[in-house]
């Protein structure tokens, strides 16, 4: 889990998937898992534009969404 190549694999499907809608930027080195094995990433996901079907118009982010996970 973790590898590289499972990355790449989960950062193209997401762009795919998206319909350009996303890309993946960074990608975070490999973190030890808190409970188990294996290790864990972290993609910088980036919104690129609207989901597939959807006007080209982006809903506003209000001041507090900033930030937020």
């Amino acid at each position: 889990m973790g590898g590289a190549d499972d990355v790449a694999a989960l950062a193209g499907l997401l762009t795919e998937m998206s319909g350009s809608g996303c890309a993946v930027g960074e990608v975070s080195a490999p973190y030890s898992n808190r409970r188990g094995s294996g290790v864990r990433r972290y993609l910088d996901v980036v919104l690129t534009g609207p989901p597939p079907g959807q006007g080209s118009e982006l809903p506003p982010i209000r001041d507090g969404d900033v930030g937020k996970a």
